[in-house]
């Protein structure tokens, strides 16, 4: 009789949490084995001998990192044949592990602050790497007296940018409003970047908003810089952004939004970038057999509708771009009470209404900002000023389609509408996500009626947006929404 844990594992294409596991079972001399078959890690133990049992439960809390890709655990009794193979699992670019940073920080250890140091406590082969070991304390020096630094590729700074660097995590509770799961998530080996609401006043004042991306150390350098930070009494600095793993957690769940350094899709379709990703969706959710539906919001909006049969995977509904280019004559043109409309845009807000005018505005969501004033551009402005809503429920912002393509006029004319009118900003932006996502349920619901299809994939970064994502799963009905838990939803 064998004793055994399942323990639910999101990505099957990343085995270096095996490769842990492994190598504690082999470092505490425990008779046991451990593979990974499709979601799932099994870890069988034969032994019978409770000082190596107690041992391996004790090396699992000192060395066994924690993944965002972790799920529920299932342990029993069976009669099972040992894994006497010892598993090997691939090089992955995650952080460090806890051995690892007591190598680094020790000093008696010959990795003592190297820089160099990379995580091969999960069995695989790693490269080294070259990193020159900088004057930590002119460094630090710089740094504190207002000069940006450069380590590697990455440039830190006392000046506020998208991007928090917290070095002490132990005031991640005083700088930031964040649950116990985003502590966890922060500090997970593979060490994403998430978007917190901003806790501490100062540190409000000093960004000037609300929300702000925030990431701990992520490699030997960076864990070096923290320690440094945290020891001359700094807590954060910030960092120019630089396009890393990036996650968002909802309601307990972890959605990987950017991951260009996790590779988890396969080429299944190498020419079509977004219907790969599909694809691979698609084979995580086991909807080969049955026709499905993909949906793409990203953070253009210029969204995409993808149809799959047994046949062919294709794009049955694509927006077009949007067109800042002469919107508001468009409005006037549509008729006398949009005429009226613009005119009153204008008297009321005439730098709004310039800023419309200018075309210089080139995406949806830049336009949004124009017209609501809203500090910042883009998706992520208008996605921040939504987070500050807290009420529930909203406005119906007229999101439609209009001669067989998306409507991007009458959404602008109708936030121009709402402004008017004196709708708060948050609630106006939280309201245009949920009407975004009622379009989006309304044109899957159509697909559905005409395809048969029942199951549909949501993917891209508004996938991550609370407010469309929970609008989107609420006002389902009998369709089945998936969101990826293993693959990034957008590049």
């Amino acid at each position: 009789m064998a004793h055994f844990q399942l323990i639910a594992f999101h990505a099957p294409q990343q085995d270096y949490f095996v490769g842990y596991l492994q190598d504690i079972i082999t470092r505490s001399g425990l008779k046991a084995g451990v593979d990974m078959k499709d979601d799932y890690i099994r870890l069988v133990i034969h032994d019978t001998d409770p000082k190596a049992i107690e041992t391996f439960s004790e090396n699992l809390g000192r060395w066994l990192p924690f993944s965002i890709f972790m799920g529920k655990m299932h342990s029993g009794e069976d009669d099972l044949n040992p894994i006497d193979e010892i598993y090997k699992a691939k090089p992955a670019a995650i952080s460090l592990c806890p051995r690892c940073l007591g190598e680094l920080f020790s000093p008696d250890s010959p990795n003592y602050l190297n820089p160099e140091l990379v995580c091969t406590h999960y069995g695989a082969e790693v490269a080294p790497v070259s990193f020159p070991t900088p004057d930590w304390d002119a460094l630090i020096a710089d740094l504190k007296s207002g000069t940006s630094v450069t380590l590697g590729a990455r440039t830190f700074s006392q000046t506020p940018t998208p991007l928090l660097f917290i070095a002490d995590s132990t005031r991640l509770g005083e700088l930031l409003n964040v649950t116990d799961k985003e502590i966890q998530v922060l500090q997970s080996i593979e060490k994403p970047i998430l978007k917190c609401a901003i806790k501490d006043e100062a540190l409000k004042a000093a960004c000037g908003k609300d929300f702000i991306r925030v990431m701990l150390f992520d490699d030997a350098p960076t864990a070096i810089l923290s320690k440094k930070l945290k020891d001359s009494g700094v807590s954060y600095c910030f960092v120019e952004p630089f396009g890393g793993l990036e996650a968002s957690v909802n309601k307990d769940e972890v959605r990987l939004i950017h991951a260009p350094r996790l590779h988890s899709l396969e080429a299944k379709q190498p020419d079509d970038t977004l219907i790969n990703r599909y694809v691979n969706m698609v084979e995580e959710f086991d909807l080969g057999a049955i026709s499905s539906l993909g949906a793409y919001a990203p953070a253009s909006l210029q969204c995409e509708f993808i149809l799959r049969s047994a046949k062919v995977s294709k794009r049955v509904i694509s927006f077009p771009a949007f067109d800042a280019e002469g919107i508001l004559e468009r409005i006037a043109k549509a008729s006398e009470s949009k005429s009226r409309l613009v005119a009153n845009f204008e008297s009321h807000h005439p730098e709004a209404h310039a800023a419309l005018a200018s075309g210089t505005h080139p995406g949806l969501f830049d336009a949004v900002c124009a017209v609501l004033g809203i500090e910042g551009s883009g998706y992520e402005a208008v996605a921040d000023t939504a987070l500050a809503y807290l009420g529930s429920g909203g406005v119906k912002v007229d999101v439609k389609y209009s001669e067989g393509s998306f409507d991007y006029d009458s959404l602008v004319a109708s936030l121009m509408s709402f402004r008017l009118a004196g709708v708060e900003n948050s609630l106006l932006c939280y309201s245009l996500f949920e009407s975004l996502a009622d379009m989006f349920v309304d044109t899957l619901t159509h697909l559905h009626q005409r395809f048969k299809c029942t199951d549909f994939i949501l993917m891209g970064e508004l996938a991550a947006n609370p407010a469309f994502a929970d609008r989107v799963a609420k006002r389902a009905g009998k369709l089945v929404c998936h969101i990826s838990r293993r693959h990034p939803l957008d590049d």
